[in-house]
């Protein structure tokens, strides 16, 4: 009887008392969790690092990429579908005079989803602090596709591109499921990133020697 007469007393106070309790308790708790979550992301089956322009970058400052990449919320929820790859490579948009590059990690689901979907996920960072500039999603049908049907779904693109130049020598690699165009700049380069489990882009940029190439897709 004492305590329930303290308590009708009391009570603004205690209900007071218990909402700034649960106003500290409750970011606490999330921030808990979101650690636990960052931690428990499982590694990626394969981790392929393109090394192109290779005066200016190493395997060391691929892995710093990676390092800045793994623990973002994209990769987690991407990795919550099953095994996946990641592919890190640079892109240099301008290569003489003033020097504008960016990083590009793509990563995609390695099987199909009992729907028959692929998951993806294409970022961008900055080439000199590793910040993050964009991110894109991507939920695609499975299509298996060769490795001769993908050079024709780049060689298409470039073909269909207004304003783009193809390049005369093409330099294609294979990092299952990744197929890379990549050419270097020296005038005018490229660098195309095509999913074989889907057979389609994930990212394609263009790069000039002196002038400013720009960002064809996304």
């Amino acid at each position: 009887m004492v305590f329930l007469s303290w308590f009708s007393r009391n009570y603004k106070v205690t209900v007071i008392c218990a909402c700034l309790t649960l106003l500290v308790l409750i970011p606490v708790v999330y921030w808990k969790m979101t650690q636990n979550q960052q931690t428990n992301t499982p590694e990626p089956s394969e981790l392929y690092l393109f090394r192109k322009y290779d005066d200016i970058v190493t395997n060391a400052t691929l892995m710093e990429v990676w390092n800045k990449t793994k623990n973002l919320d994209g990769i987690f929820e991407l990795s919550r579908h099953g095994n996946y790859s990641v592919l890190i490579c640079p892109h240099a948009y301008t290569s003489g005079g003033d020097w504008y590059a960016e990083w590009f990690v793509v990563a995609s689901t390695l099987e199909p989803s009992n729907e028959g979907l692929i998951y993806e996920l294409v970022l961008r960072f900055n080439f000199e602090n590793f910040s993050l500039i964009k991110s894109y999603t991507e939920v695609q049908d499975f299509n298996l596709t060769s490795i001769e049907n993908g050079k024709k779904i780049i060689e298409d693109f470039i073909a269909q591109n207004n304003g783009y130049v193809a390049p005369i020598e093409q330099e294609f690699h294979t990092n299952d499921p990744f197929m890379i165009l990549f050419v270097y700049p020296s005038d005018i380069g490229t660098t195309i990133i095509l999913n074989l489990n889907t057979g389609r882009l994930m990212i394609a940029a263009k790069g000039v020697w002196m002038g400013h190439g720009a960002l064809l897709y996304p």
